[in-house]
């Protein structure tokens, strides 16, 4: 074990270092454990025309995150057309 990369802070400084070193990104999409949606649903929320309360209901999901997903909020490794 190597020690020379490390350096004393706080629990502030350990985050901000992680944040800074892209290190803070955890799961996302569909390798997340409680992903409701995959790549292939969202698609089709993307190009549905429906209110978002029906999609939402449709696949088992909240009107916000169809919402964030046609706003490019979430979900924004998935192409969009």
């Amino acid at each position: 074990m190597n020690p020379d990369h490390l350096f004393l802070g706080t629990i502030g400084d350990n985050n901000a270092d992680r944040h800074w070193k892209g290190r803070s990104k955890g799961p996302r999409g569909e390798s997340h454990g409680r992903a409701k949606l995959d790549a292939d649903k969202v698609m089709k929320i993307l190009i549905d025309t429906r209110t978002a309360g029906v999609v939402a209901k449709e696949y088992g999901v909240g009107r916000s995150c169809v919402n964030k997903i046609r706003q490019g909020l979430s979900w924004k490794d998935v192409p969009r057309a």
